[in-house]
């Protein structure tokens, strides 16, 4: 079933919480919705859901208008991100709660249990209740509950992020498992972490001050991005000014090779990971080192370009490789393959 939002507004007294949004899911597919607290993201999800109703515009489940219709009537599955487990009920009652709502044959009941409890690996706790379970059981059940009505649209709104990282990784690797396993249902997945987007999404919608920024698949949006606040925000790139002299594009009158001029983008954006440092002599963009951090896997090495105090680029070294010391000059190599060019402002 797909989903679209045409023109969705949300305003909560004088507060704009989405303005104009317009998004279309298709069968099968995973978008992901990311952007910063307050981005709006949210209420995007809740709009679908039925739990707020729009200012302007109008939501489409399947081609039909769903507007004015109850969040019960959508037949769509939600996880939030604090589980909403009824702490009553066990765990097999309460992945049977909506199948019991929808007053289901009993027998019909026992067995949609069975199957979501087996898909998500929590056979085993049919009995226990939520309080004796760990975050990310409780948050398996949570997601076995949403399933279990079997909707064509899944609705997960940060349901990773109450978990320690491990739990996170773990998570993140059942959530793939259960895209295979159900590859005809729409999901949106709302987030404000980018490694989720990326391993989850087939698209991703970048999101910014109650706006949508940009919209594309994720490895094109990772590899190319269309705004300087997209580049940033997914990848934490760097953002450095450049020119054109003679068809060629220049940082800091350095000719970065193989990359052409665009018109209206003045901005190169090149991630951490992909610039080398070099000793002085080399060639590539001359500068020298202000700070580093070590992050385990890498230092992030932060410099500064000569010629361009005010720009600071960060480039992660590996750990097994030395880190220059504070106030070296040393030269950062920029593959042209690994740059692509934005324009300033967008987004």
């Amino acid at each position: 079933m797909t989903v679209q939002l045409e023109d969705v507004t949300v305003h909560f007294g004088r507060t704009c919480a989405l303005e104009g949004f317009d998004l279309s899911v298709a069968a099968g597919e995973t978008v992901a919705l990311l952007g910063p607290s307050g981005s709006g993201k949210s209420t995007a999800l809740k709009a679908v859901a039925g739990f707020v109703r729009p200012t302007r515009g109008r939501i489409r489940l399947g081609g039909n208008d769903v507007t004015d219709l109850p969040p019960a009537r959508r037949g769509i599955g939600v996880v939030v991100q604090q589980y909403a487990l009824f702490p009553h009920l066990r765990v097999a009652d309460n992945v049977a709660f909506g199948l019991r709502a929808a007053r289901k044959p009993r027998a019909e009941v026992a067995r949609r249990v069975g199957e979501m409890l087996e898909m998500v690996g929590m056979t085993a706790y049919g009995r226990r209740f939520p309080r004796e379970l760990s975050g990310g059981q409780q948050q398996r059940v949570a997601i076995a509950r949403a399933l279990a009505i079997q909707p064509s649209v899944l609705l997960l709104d940060e349901p990773l992020a109450a978990l320690d990282a491990q739990l996170r990784a773990d998570m993140l690797g059942e959530l793939q498992k259960l895209r295979r396993e159900v590859p005809d249902i729409a999901i949106v997945y709302v987030t404000h972490d980018q490694s989720e987007a990326l391993a989850l999404a087939d698209r991703i919608a970048v999101m910014r001050d109650a706006r949508l920024v940009d919209i594309a698949p994720a490895a094109e949006l990772y590899a190319a991005p269309p705004s300087a606040f997209t580049a940033s925000f997914l990848g934490g790139a760097n953002l450095l000014p450049v020119s054109v002299d003679d068809g060629e594009v220049k940082v800091a009158g350095t000719v970065i090779p193989g990359l052409k001029p665009a018109e209206g983008k003045n901005l190169l954006c090149i991630r951490p990971h992909a610039i080398r440092l070099e000793a002085p002599g080399a060639a590539g963009l001359a500068g020298r080192v202000v700070g580093a951090q070590w992050r385990g896997a890498v230092n992030q090495v932060t410099c500064v370009v000569d010629g361009l105090a005010d720009v600071v680029v960060r480039v992660d070294v590996p750990a097994d490789r030395r880190v220059p010391e504070l106030g070296a000059g040393v030269v950062m190599v920029l593959p042209g393959g690994a740059c692509s060019l934005v324009p300033v402002g967008v987004g």
